[in-house]
């Protein structure tokens, strides 16, 4: 989940927030985790290509 964070001063890009979660910091669900939970239900997750 995205959070704040004091060390991410970049304005208008990061504005004090990681944002490097699979949720949105109100809670959306991010493209990724869409992604990841596909893969986790294939198992699939650690398998090489």
């Amino acid at each position: 989940m995205d959070f704040r964070s004091p060390n991410r001063p970049l304005v208008g890009i990061q504005d004090e927030f990681n944002r490097k979660g699979l949720i949105s910091d109100q809670g959306q669900k991010k493209q990724a985790f869409f992604i990841l939970q596909k893969a986790y239900k294939e198992k699939t997750v650690g398998k090489p290509e």
